[in-house]
């Protein structure tokens, strides 16, 4: 087996033929152009599919090796790559289809979400607009809010001049009626005293009329005792 002989074979694309545009052999001392040049390093990052095509590598070793021997050669060999490796090549032909997927398809998603995005607009306009007015609404309650403090705040300045009179007023009142009170005490202290002074003098009254019995008393047993002296003379 030369060591020309490829392993796989990696493409980086098609062109707008169909064709190939430039495939990666695999040989056993690396990776290698179909010249045989050494490729650089990032473009094995850049391979997007793999050239599993019977008939571009049965055209490629058939124009490129005139010897039969070679192309049957080269023939067994490919059959043989394709029957040795064919549980990679499945593996990779799903990743790959998965990214071919992905990659052209991406658009299709994001048109399609565009298209959702289409759809749902006028109800997210609505959303919007029903936001809008809620804020809206917010805002008006707290300017009413506002509002109703300021007027409260300038009643209250407006009236602490009255509210001060009638608590000047108030304090006034009760004074008076403080005063009142004392005077009321004092007219009863007074009316006390009067009947003290009332009780007193009746008790006065009482002794000297007491008094005044007690002589007529003694001037009656005087005349008694008069009278049964001159009886007896």
């Amino acid at each position: 087996m030369k060591e020309t002989s490829p392993r796989s074979v990696e493409c980086t694309g098609y062109n707008q033929k169909g064709t190939m545009k430039q495939c990666l052999l695999r040989h056993d001392n690396g990776w290698r152009w179909m010249d045989g040049k050494k490729p650089p390093l990032i473009q094995l990052f850049l391979l997007h599919y793999n050239c599993y095509n019977n008939n571009y590598y049965n055209n490629y070793y058939n124009n490129n090796n005139n010897n039969n021997n070679n192309f049957n050669y080269y023939y067994y060999y490919y059959y043989y790559y394709y029957n040795y490796y064919y549980y990679y090549y499945y593996y990779y032909y799903y990743y790959y289809y998965y990214y071919y997927y992905y990659y052209y398809y991406f658009y299709l998603l994001l048109l399609l979400l565009l298209l959702l995005l289409l759809l749902l607009l006028p109800l997210l306009l609505l959303l919007l607009l029903l936001l809008l007015l809620l804020l809206l609404l917010l805002l008006l309650l707290l300017l009413l809010l506002l509002l109703l403090l300021l007027l409260l705040l300038v009643l209250l300045l407006l009236l602490l001049p009255l509210l001060l009179l009638l608590l000047l007023l108030l304090l006034l009142l009760l004074l008076l009626l403080l005063l009142l009170l004392l005077l009321l005490l004092l007219l009863l202290l007074l009316l006390l005293l009067l009947l003290l002074l009332l009780l007193l003098l009746l008790l006065l009254l009482l002794l000297l009329l007491l008094l005044l019995l007690l002589l007529l008393l003694l001037l009656l047993l005087l005349l008694l005792l008069l009278l049964l002296l001159r009886n007896i003379s």
